[in-house]
């Protein structure tokens, strides 16, 4: 069984459209605070604006995404 772990940061941009990052085989267990240091970071850098919107405005979570791939049968 295979399996991937992905780290998506959530936001809001200026216009309240959910948005979210997808870091994939991310480190597991990071704390709250080094998470929201992270997701301040992206927010304040100001780099993700497109035509005035700021598509990265708002954090309004975190989670980690567990996928799990069980191979039933493989031709060789």
């Amino acid at each position: 069984m295979e399996g991937t772990l992905t780290l998506e940061l959530l936001f809001k941009d200026t216009k309240g459209a959910s948005k979210k990052v997808n870091i994939r085989n991310a480190q597991e267990a990071l704390d709250r605070e080094t998470v929201e240091n992270l997701v301040n970071t992206l927010v304040n850098s100001d780099i993700f604006v497109k035509d005035g919107l700021d598509l990265y405005a708002t954090p309004t979570g975190a989670r980690y995404v567990r996928r799990t791939v069980e191979d039933i049968y493989m031709v060789d």
